[in-house]
């Protein structure tokens, strides 16, 4: 693949399973994925790791947010794009259905000590999620903040 790293690929079987090949063997988690790729874990391969992982989860299901700004101008591009007086119906996707990010919330990925914490946008609604890995398993998924136009957040 590239200096530090074996040859990794990232397929998705005949069943539709998400699999990750590294060398000739195949990975089912983060620690397996590090055994075999240690180099990994360094930061300047933070967002093959955090690609890899990904899609490790989720597949395809799932796209890597790299420019948080440019995440937003599409996003906001495609929210604006769309009629706010329409109404919604079954099957037709609107982010005015789900609302506008705290665009605040992501970045690009980064560690905070030992958890990697990276940004995805889901690949059919559009709409923003924090991934956490903070064990050797797979990372865990959370919407970002969505807040409705005109809405105040309430407070805690």
């Amino acid at each position: 693949m590239s200096d530090g790293l074996p040859p990794i690929s990232t397929i998705v079987n005949d069943q539709g399973a998400p699999v990750v090949i590294v060398g000739d063997a195949q990975v089912t988690n983060a620690k397996e994925l590090i055994e075999a790729a240690p180099a990994l874990q360094k930061p300047e391969w933070i967002r093959v790791y955090a690609n890899i992982l990904n899609h490790m989860a989720h597949g395809y299901k799932y796209e890597l947010i790299i420019d948080p700004d440019e995440f937003q101008a599409q996003y906001m591009k495609a929210y604006e794009a769309e009629n706010p007086e329409e109404k919604a119906v079954a099957g037709l996707v609107r982010l005015h259905n789900y609302g506008i990010p705290e665009f605040s919330e992501i970045a690009a990925p980064t560690y905070e000590g030992e958890t990697l914490t990276f940004f995805v946008r889901e690949n059919y609604l559009g709409i923003p999620y924090k991934a956490t890995l903070g064990s050797y398993f797979l990372p865990t998924y959370e919407p970002v903040t969505l807040t409705m136009e005109g809405d105040e957040q309430a407070d805690e």
